[in-house]
């Protein structure tokens, strides 16, 4: 859809570790296709515990997850607003 557009676009890959050989086909997928990866979440329980909590996952601790997606982020802000324009694939 982003394509077909023309808007540009980043992927992040969730639960990256559930199956390898899937997060390998979406890293594929997107390296042929020229798209840029912001960043893989790991899967965490504490996830859904967060959310039966009411809680965003960076609000409850989960440290793996917090810290990945406050990672990816920073670098989709970049992109956004021009901070770190050298991360940015497009």
């Amino acid at each position: 859809m982003a394509n077909h557009f023309n808007i540009p676009a980043m992927v992040c890959v969730n639960k990256c570790d559930i199956n390898a050989e899937n997060t390998r086909a979406i890293e594929d997928y997107c390296e042929e296709r020229g798209i840029a990866i912001a960043g893989s979440i790991p899967y965490a329980p504490e996830v859904t515990k967060a959310m039966l909590n009411r809680l965003s996952v960076v609000e409850y601790p989960c440290a793996k997850v917090t810290d990945e997606v406050k990672r990816i982020w920073r670098k989709v802000e970049g992109c956004l607003f021009g901070a770190n324009k050298e991360q940015c694939p497009f």
